[in-house]
């Protein structure tokens, strides 16, 4: 009995042994809360770590999209140890977009460059691994499971903001604009608000927002002119909101405000002189486009002329841009620019850097114009 159950253990071992000799990483997996409300931020945590020695590999992580749920990139940390071993933590913001029971199926993606392949390139760097052809394998993980809440009934926005709201005075004369600045700020699901101010009878009102993103924190300024030859009132705005953070509804609200406008009159007996009838903010604008056009156009000169002295031969150039123009993916566009050399695409490198290794959504078209222009500011001052 004894022999047998030594044998049995010695089996178990030995199988163990093996799965981790042929597994050829490790991972950890973390979320937040299972049990959030509907737009609320769970953070995604993944771990990969390389087991395998002597293999150059790179975790790739690319989230399906769905209408149940909306998956947002926040960071990651991707380093390798002293034995070339690939080891990066990714994080994720998971917005749930319905109240039910969610299944987040989750895939991470092997890629492995062998010795000969590195070789052709011109560094033979590991972390290039971009650059080069791989072989990709695809491994299921564990889905995540949550059970999501529905919000309290009319919330608008969800997460931790605040409303700020600012106007330059409370009286005007009639034809002259009330300007007013409402800023919605904070952390959280990403507000989709139009505007905040309902009709007003009696103003015309002109609109212009400005919106900042950065990951999980959010920022919309609305900017209203109002114009008016009646008084009138600038009503409260009120937005119900919910804090997953603390649990609770919170409302974003302002004070309304009593806008008086009085008529600018003028009695008829009164003749105005021949300055008051000029209209010296006119002229002053027509003065300011008139010096606008001859600096431009002056500037225009000054350029032709360093052009014409120091032109240089742009075959260089046009070789370069006809290859970008050539370029049908972000990775050769990359190779390309790399190979250049010229610093000044650097942003654009980052961004395509950023869209093959974190997935962010970025326009081929768009950046190969941002190069074209770069190169145009070159070629006209050189």
């Amino acid at each position: 009995m004894q022999k047998v159950l030594g044998k049995l253990i010695l089996w178990i071992t030995i199988s163990l042994l093996s799965l981790a000799a042929d597994q050829q990483f490790t991972y950890h997996i973390d979320i937040s809360n299972q049990h959030p409300v509907v737009k609320e931020a769970v953070i995604l945590t993944m771990e990969f770590n390389q087991t395998e020695i002597g293999k150059t590999v790179r975790f790739s992580f690319q989230p399906q999209k769905s209408d149940r749920y909306r998956m947002q990139f926040l960071e990651a940390d991707d380093n390798r140890d002293f034995k070339g071993r690939s080891h990066i933590i990714m994080k994720y913001a998971i917005f749930p977009l319905q109240a039910a029971k969610i299944d987040i199926p989750l895939n991470i993606t092997l890629q492995v460059a062998s010795k000969e392949e590195l070789k052709k390139f011109v560094t033979g760097s590991a972390d290039e691994l971009m650059y080069l052809r791989t072989e990709n394998k695809s491994y299921p993980l564990p889905p995540l499971k949550l059970d999501v809440s529905p919000l309290p009934q009319g919330t608008e926005v969800v997460g931790d903001y605040r409303l700020d709201f600012t106007a330059e005075n409370n009286q005007t004369g009639a034809g002259k604009q009330i300007n007013v600045v409402y800023t919605l700020s904070g952390r959280g699901y990403r507000p989709d608000i139009a505007t905040l101010l309902p009709p007003l009878k009696g103003v015309n009102t002109f609109l212009a927002t400005e919106q900042f993103h950065d990951k999980l924190f959010h920022k919309i300024i609305f900017r209203y002119a109002l114009l008016s030859d009646q008084n009138f009132t600038i009503p409260q705005v009120q937005i119900p909101a919910y804090s997953p953070k603390k649990r609770s509804q919170y409302l974003l609200a302002t004070d309304k405000i009593q806008v008086a406008v009085y008529p600018l009159s003028q009695t008829r007996s009164e003749k105005p002189s021949l300055l008051l009838q000029i209209n010296w903010r006119s002229v002053r604008t027509y003065a300011d486009y008139l010096l606008i056009f001859l600096s431009g156009f002056l500037f225009y000169k000054l350029i032709y002329l360093i052009h014409k002295q120091y032109k240089k031969d742009l075959s260089g150039t046009e070789r370069f841009l006809h290859k970008v123009k050539d370029a049908k993916t972000a990775k050769a566009l990359l190779q390309i620019l790399i190979a250049s050399r010229d610093p000044s695409f650097h942003e654009e490198i980052r961004e395509i850097e950023k869209h093959i290794y974190q997935n962010s959504d970025i326009s081929i078209r768009e950046i190969k114009n941002k190069i074209k222009n770069k190169c145009l500011i070159k070629e006209s001052f050189f």
